[in-house]
């Protein structure tokens, strides 16, 4: 048996939410403000034009990052995001409480790092964000700054190169973000832009998100970070909640793009109009995604059926065969971080 079939299995994000949940201690917890309805994102347009430019920000250490090759150049498109997303808008009317009239979608152009930002700090109750995500590592950060790949000498050239400059110098919640609008068509000169359609894990934890109870980052490796001692690991993960996000479902590696789709369709529909706590949503969900290794070929085929499949990454091109179950690659790379109920 797998372990998640006879255990329910969350994250805990860092030492102190392990005090906070053993102890009851609500003394510490943020400020809660009201706040209702759903944004929803996916199908970004990640050659749109980002957002007007701003005073580019002197940091050499951000261009070491941000202009890889993996979260710049050749950013593919999502095309399963966008039914995706717009599958989870269908289902949340269906709630009990839910308030259709607090609902936006957000897809193609109009999901810009500037009006993401913008409906973020507004408030929503729930948030769901399907798009490309990224996290470095320091190996390859300083695989970067030695030269060693390609699009090193582009992204830090109009800084020059500094040879006492380390990996650990890169902030690591600089080396983690989401692409938005825009991402993949940002010049060498405007890597530095405040809307250049990268939203970063620095600046997703400045944002004020108190009252938001479950924050979805349905992309690559978005629960990845840098461990440091007594804080846990540091990335979106954590930035979300920072924030005041109560709950973040994040993944561990890259996804499959029709594997996502049922298992989040299936999420909400345990959370949404079945009632269950957050966690027993996603166990439930990826339960069934384990049980029932046709689910995803299905969904695969209807996909390329109306050519709303992306291309897969080699990580994610897998075939369930002919086991009774289906493999954890599929499905155990999500996991629930926060507010459990």
């Amino acid at each position: 048996k797998f372990l998640i079939e006879e255990r329910a299995i969350a994250v805990v994000a860092s030492a102190r939410a392990a005090y906070d949940m053993f102890t009851q201690d609500d003394s510490t917890a943020p400020s809660r403000r009201p706040t209702s309805g759903l944004l929803a994102l996916g199908n970004v347009d990640y050659q749109a034009e980002p957002g007007a430019k701003a005073t580019e920000l002197a940091s050499r250490h951000v261009a070491a990052v941000l202009k890889d090759d993996r979260a710049r150049a050749g950013i593919a498109p999502l095309p399963g995001t966008g039914p995706e997303a717009r599958s989870c808008v269908s289902l949340y009317p269906a709630g009990a409480d839910a308030d259709v009239a607090l609902t936006l979608l957000l897809e193609g152009s109009q999901a810009s790092e500037a009006r993401v930002v913008q409906e973020l700090e507004r408030g929503y109750r729930y948030v769901h964000l399907a798009t490309h995500g990224f996290f470095e590592s320091p190996q390859r950060v300083a695989a970067m700054i030695r030269g060693q790949l390609k699009s090193d000498s582009q992204g830090i050239s109009s800084f020059g190169r500094d040879k006492d400059l380390t990996a650990q110098d890169v902030a690591p919640l600089l080396r983690c973000g989401l692409a938005l609008a825009g991402a993949g068509r940002t010049e060498q000169g405007d890597v530095f832009r405040d809307s250049d359609g990268i939203l970063t894990a620095e600046e997703v934890q400045s944002l004020d998100m108190r009252g938001t109870e479950l924050v979805v980052l349905s992309a690559c490796q978005t629960a990845l970070g840098d461990i440091l001692v007594g804080e846990g690991v540091l990335g979106l993960q954590r930035s979300f909640h920072a924030a005041g996000a109560e709950t973040v479902v994040s993944s561990l590696w890259k996804v499959n793009d029709a594997a996502t789709m049922v298992l989040m369709d299936q999420f909400y529909h345990n959370l949404w109009i079945e009632g269950l706590p957050r966690l027993a949503a996603l166990r439930q969900a990826q339960l069934k995604l384990l049980r029932d290794p046709a689910w995803v070929t299905r969904r695969t085929a209807e996909l390329e059926k109306s050519r709303d499949l992306a291309q897969q990454t080699s990580e994610s091109e897998v075939s369930p065969g002919e086991s009774n179950f289906t493999e954890p690659l599929w499905w155990a790379g999500f996991v629930l971080s926060g507010e459990m109920d």
